[in-house]
């Protein structure tokens, strides 16, 4: 059996359209559906340090803790469960205990009990030192520094295409990291 390590954020759950509603929500349309950057700010069209506090309030809101799964994420993490494989869950969302119950209750309510371990580090924090912790294994990620820090921990690591991460792909090039459409591809 393997071990299958996944981020939460856009890998398993929509963070992005739950904060895309919520700022709808406060009056904050963003300009584009999904963001073709890391840089929130630029998105919804205000300073960095705003966003940051903005991205604070949505974790730590009744929203954070209703985001939607990704449908391949349901079949993925099923089919893994069924055949008996080890998951968890590494997230840098916050490591406050009411948002960390949040986390945990929405992924219960998505995925059952196929998680028993959840480690959610501190609003971006370096995943680092539990990768390393956690090794070896497959990383499933979809931030690219974070891919790159789990394949130097020793993962082989997969990286999911998203709007806001397919400037750090360049075709063809990228022997650190497998890129893919959908977590089907992993298995």
């Amino acid at each position: 059996m393997k071990h299958f390590i996944f981020d939460c954020d856009d890998v398993l759950l929509d963070w992005t359209g739950g904060f895309r509603d919520f700022l709808v929500s406060i009056g904050h349309t963003p300009t584009e559906p999904r963001p073709g950057d890391w840089s929130m700010g630029q998105w919804i069209g205000i300073d960095e340090a705003a966003c940051f506090r903005l991205i604070e309030t949505f974790n730590s809101s009744p929203a954070f803790g209703q985001l939607k799964p990704y449908d391949d994420a349901l079949a993925m993490v099923n089919q893994l469960k069924d055949e008996g494989h080890t998951l968890t869950v590494l997230t840098s969302c916050s490591d406050d205990p009411d948002i960390v119950n949040r986390r945990a209750k929405n992924l219960h309510d998505c995925f059952g009990d196929a998680f028993p371990r959840l480690i959610c580090l501190p609003l971006g924090q370096s995943k680092s030192q539990w990768l390393e912790v956690l090794r070896p294994g497959i990383w499933i990620e979809d931030n690219y520094k974070n891919a790159l820090i789990g394949q130097t921990a020793g993962h082989k690591t997969f990286i999911l295409r998203r709007a806001h991460n397919r400037k750090h792909e360049i075709e063809g090039v990228d022997d650190f990291v497998i890129w893919i459409d959908t977590l089907a591809e992993v298995l």
